[in-house]
């Protein structure tokens, strides 16, 4: 025997002998399992069996989990076997691995514990009442005594892999809960098209800085943009050539920023870039660079390649700026540039 379920719950020879100690089972009561198995168990095993499936058929919740007539006999095979072992060379790797094994064959069928408890409470009941008067009475006392030890010791081993598993099934439910958690969490920070970040999170990052700026005096600065005539595109070309567009857009922004900056969008066309520790002319030769790279980049539509022009608007954190004047200065920021570009046109 291999002894998986003693490996895998823990009960090596040192923990099996400690368990032992703890129900004060010892060596001396091998003369009793013997006693208890050849004067009490083999001569009543059938009448035994015969009660405690009756006890079984007569309680509706039992039945859920067999049938009368082949399925039946089946398991009274299974509980013939069961009580010829029971306290058979109990302080054995055995012993425990098969009793184990119990709880986790119980737990695949979906048997409840307390059903479990009950009937091995019953069952106890069956062989006491076949105890022959007999027996001396000192003698019935102590296969009494062991019946009762025995059995808890079934019944926590049992127990023990029945609720490991429930705690193993748990935990996995667990970790795919925090695991969906987390892949929602993450959407709701990633823009879907443009992998970007979304709204909510550039404007969280903003707040972020902000009360960092109000207590260390760290500057930053913020970029609103927009793409001139994405309208006309869509229009002449389709949404999937806009989408093409923004993505690209996006993908050029990330690779003329550092790592720690952050570029979201806003919503449509307009994004966000966040520029961590950086001032206004600083701020101004980082977009500079990124619209003269837009200007040389293409996109292709089918057979068209397409220019990205970029209308932007900067501030820099002031004073006593919150996220909406900061938001409100950025913005209006935009819309003179658009003003300008229109004036120069």
């Amino acid at each position: 025997m291999d002894y998986q379920n003693c490996m895998l719950y823990g009960y090596d020879q040192s923990r099996i002998d400690e368990t032992l100690r703890l129900l004060e089972l010892t060596e001396r009561d091998n003369d009793i399992a013997y006693k208890m198995q050849t004067q009490v168990i083999s001569p009543h095993i059938d009448k035994i069996i015969e009660e405690f499936y009756t006890y079984l058929q007569i309680h509706s919740e039992y039945l859920a989990f067999f049938e009368p007539g082949e399925q039946l006999s089946r398991m009274a095979e299974t509980q013939d076997a069961y009580l010829r072992s029971l306290g058979v060379n109990f302080h054995s790797p055995d012993y425990f691995e098969n009793r184990l094994q119990i709880g986790v064959t119980h737990n695949k069928i979906g048997f409840p514990p307390r059903l479990y408890e009950s009937a091995y409470a019953k069952l106890k009941q069956l062989i006491i009442e076949h105890v022959p008067d007999s027996i001396e009475e000192d003698e019935q006392v102590k296969i009494k005594s062991f019946l009762n030890r025995i059995i808890t010791l079934d019944v926590c081993l049992a127990l023990e892999s029945y609720y490991q598993i429930q705690l193993e099934h748990m935990q996995t439910s667990l970790d795919e809960l925090r695991k969906s958690k987390e892949q929602l969490q993450q959407r709701s920070l990633i823009d879907a098209l443009t992998g970007s970040n979304t709204r909510a999170a550039v404007l969280g990052v903003i707040t972020k800085l902000l009360k960092h700026y109000q207590s260390s005096g760290t500057v930053f600065s913020i970029i609103m943009c927009d793409v001139d005539d994405l309208g006309k595109v869509n229009d002449k070309l389709g949404h999937m050539a806009g989408d093409l567009v923004l993505k690209k857009l996006v993908e050029q922004i990330k690779s003329h920023i550092r790592s720690h900056d952050t570029i979201g969008r806003y919503g449509g066309d307009e994004f966000l870039i966040v520029l961590e520790d950086t001032n206004e002319q600083n701020a101004t030769k980082v977009m500079v660079n990124i619209a003269d790279r837009l200007a040389k980049t293409d996109v292709k539509v089918g057979d068209m390649n397409l220019k990205i022009q970029l209308s932007y608007g900067l501030i820099s954190a002031q004073e006593n700026d919150t996220l909406p004047t900061l938001i409100q200065r950025v913005d209006q920021a935009l819309l003179k540039s658009k003003v300008k570009q229109k004036q120069a046109s």
